[in-house]
């Protein structure tokens, strides 16, 4: 009976160890299983994380545009505002220019020296000086070339270079570099041989 009881421990003990193995690689391979599954979720989390996280950086990269165009348009509507403001205030103001220049061009010639000419004269000077020191700038002179930009052709003159001015009716105004009038023109059409 020893021997018996003996091969029936031994063989028992095998079972035992063969099932303690068996419980041992279930075991492995549940853990393993386990961490794998761990490791994709972890995936999943870092490549959503991630994804938010481009989206949150796309959304911050166009916010900050958007921002930028906004502050860039109310500098560019205060410029425009300001410029409207100075073409209301400079309009009625070189109109009397205008009409002073005129007015000076047909003086005739035994008044020329008159001190009450010669004060109005003075006065037009000083207008135009204080005017340019705001950057007020009256432009076109005859003979000059023809730019479309700047100028309004009245009429055509066949005894002028192409292109030329051959008189100036109205002389144009620009304000800090923008034109607030064009100047009124008559253009040359003669062409040259």
């Amino acid at each position: 009976m020893t021997d018996k009881n003996t091969a029936e421990d031994i063989a028992n003990k095998e079972e035992d160890n063969t099932s303690t193995s068996e419980k041992e690689t279930n075991k492995t391979s549940e853990e393993n299983s386990a961490k794998k599954t761990e490791e994709k979720t972890e995936e999943n989390t870092i490549e959503k994380l991630q994804k938010e996280n481009a989206e949150l950086n796309d959304k911050l990269l166009r916010a900050t545009a958007d921002i930028q165009n906004i502050k860039r348009r109310m500098i560019e509507d205060r410029v425009a505002s300001r410029l409207d403001g100075a073409k209301d205030l400079l309009l009625p103001i070189t109109n009397v220019i205008d009409n002073l220049q005129r007015a000076f061009s047909h003086i005739p010639e035994d008044l020329k020296e008159n001190d009450f000419i010669k004060s109005l004269q003075s006065i037009d000077e000083n207008l135009n000086k204080a005017l340019t020191e705001q950057g007020v700038e009256f432009f076109a002179e005859a003979e000059e070339i023809f730019d479309a930009n700047l100028h309004d052709s009245m009429m055509i003159d066949p005894n002028t270079k192409k292109n030329s001015i051959a008189q100036v009716f109205e002389k144009g105004i620009l304000f800090k570099g923008k034109v607030i009038r064009h100047a009124k023109v008559s253009v040359g059409s003669k062409e040259e041989k």
